[in-house]
């Protein structure tokens, strides 16, 4: 089993999952973080006109402690994820943005070096953010692309292509929000990612 961590915006305090709309410029959500508890299944969300659907998530180490959001949900699943990269994947697109809004730019010819099948290809190749970043700051120069501060987006992107079980280990998020949810479902809570054990 391995941990991934999965982060969440928030509606009218309702952690959820959201899901860009192409078609109308607008996002919806797709799961609500008590349904994925209950249900035990997280489903792809995530949507580019280049790849199939995807669910990211971020595996935390101690090389790697960035995440897309500071919000969410640790969890385990024994499942193969599909490719992973050390960053955010639409760094390695055209877009300005590196969120689903970009869903039409495209990927930079050569980005695949970058995409990996494993977790233990991703740390042999990429053994920390800092050079994964340089890496990819190095690549977008090279192709007349601005490259990204290097102090944002410090997390690895790990991509499931099909709906994945899960096993729900500790929920993190402000106090007001999370906190009742972790004593409903019997789940360790953390205000922030970095603050739980880095290894659970």
């Amino acid at each position: 089993m391995t941990t991934y961590f999965k982060s969440f915006t928030q509606e009218q305090q309702v952690p959820m999952l959201r899901t860009y709309d192409p078609t109308t410029s607008r996002y919806y959500c797709s799961q609500t973080l008590p349904e994925i508890i209950n249900s035990q299944t997280i489903t792809p969300n995530t949507v580019h006109s280049q790849l199939p659907k995807r669910l990211c998530v971020s595996h935390l180490t101690q090389e790697y402690q960035g995440t897309y959001r500071s919000q969410g949900l640790f969890f385990q699943t024994a499942q193969p994820l599909s490719y992973a990269a050390p960053f955010d994947l639409m760094t390695l697109t055209t877009g300005k943005s590196f969120t689903s809004s970009d869903y039409l730019d495209q990927f930079i010819s050569g980005h695949e070096q970058f995409r990996v099948e494993s977790l233990e290809q991703l740390f042999q190749q990429f053994p920390n953010s800092s050079l994964a970043i340089e890496a990819l700051n190095l690549f977008r120069e090279q192709h007349g692309v601005t490259p990204i501060d290097p102090n944002r987006l410090r997390y690895n992107e790990c991509c499931f292509e099909q709906d994945i079980k899960i096993t729900p280990v500790a929920l993190v998020g402000p106090s007001e929000i999370y906190r009742p949810l972790a004593i409903h479902y019997n789940l360790p809570h953390y205000e922030t990612p970095q603050d739980r054990p880095i290894f659970f």
